[in-house]
């Protein structure tokens, strides 16, 4: 399909020469006590055993006089290297009193930081198109299309890739091919965002006009024309691309080649259409969205 607004139907040239040209862990404390029972006195000991009763008395224990604290958190600094190793702090030596009074208390867990709240994310941009005209079909493969844009976007560039078909005979029988009428086959154009989120250039509210003049009498075959829209940051005009660069994209800056920082594709066209102007009555037939 021919780009009208850019100046790719004959019908159109004068209305497009117009037109301005785009400015452009967790922590953990495990302790345990477990009574270990004390071994009697050694037959090979003379001296008398010791009372374990009166040694646990004078350290203020009861029960068993031999216990052991398991702790299982370096972090709290205690010794013992890396989280999960342990160490073993043993008392109640049973040869003698000692001065310690049994276990201090726990050490309290600390609280757990509260996180911090994730920046909120950038919406990502987007871009739509309303139609204002059309899109009609025929006679002979002649079509019309007329759209504007909008985008979320601030400050930056809307680039749209357009790639052509065309299949077909002539009145003469040779075959029709996007050369053989004026198409490029593939081109990239685009139009500017300001701060406010106008897109330009822009006539009579439209921003794109696709139209396919009528391929002539004793013709047949059918085409497409597909476009792929893309969001480009800052004001400065994209790398590569020049006014007037691609003939069919008119007013509009425009490149053969695809310009740097495309990313993800935020919209994509069609139209298509098949006719046949060797029969009577024509046919014509078309869809796009």
């Amino acid at each position: 399909m021919r780009d009208f607004s850019n100046g790719r139907s004959p019908s159109s040239d004068a209305s497009k020469s117009t037109r301005d040209e785009a400015v452009p862990g967790k922590t953990t404390l495990v302790g345990g006590v477990r009574g270990l029972e004390v071994p009697g006195p050694s037959t090979a000991d003379p001296s008398p055993a010791p009372n374990p009763a009166a040694s646990a008395a004078a350290r203020g224990l009861t029960g068993p006089s031999r216990f052991d604290l398991v702790f299982g958190d370096a972090r709290r600094g205690l010794k013992g290297g890396e989280l999960q190793e342990r160490e073993v702090v043993r008392g109640g030596d049973p040869t003698g009193p000692t001065p310690d009074a049994g276990p201090g208390p726990a050490s309290p867990t600390p609280a757990s930081p509260t996180p911090a709240s994730p920046a909120p994310a950038t919406p990502a941009v987007t871009i739509t198109s309303t139609t204002n005209a059309g899109p009609t079909f025929g006679p002979k493969g002649a079509a019309m299309w007329h759209v504007a844009f909008a985008t979320t976007g601030r400050t930056g560039w809307i680039v749209q890739k357009i790639d052509n078909t065309v299949t077909g005979t002539d009145a003469s029988g040779g075959a029709m091919t996007p050369a053989s009428i004026g198409l490029a086959p593939h081109y990239y154009e685009a139009w500017s965002v300001d701060g406010a989120g106008a897109v330009t250039p822009s006539v009579g509210g439209d921003n794109d006009h696709w139209d396919q003049g009528s391929m002539g009498d004793r013709t047949k075959g059918s085409w497409s024309t597909t476009g792929a829209l893309y969001w480009v940051p800052g004001a400065a005009r994209p790398g590569g691309m020049a006014a007037r660069a691609v003939p069919n994209a008119g007013m509009l800056v425009s490149s053969f080649s695809a310009p740097p920082g495309l990313g993800s594709v935020l919209l994509n066209r069609f139209a298509r259409a098949t006719w046949d102007a060797t029969v009577t009555p024509p046919v014509d037939t078309g869809s796009a969205g």
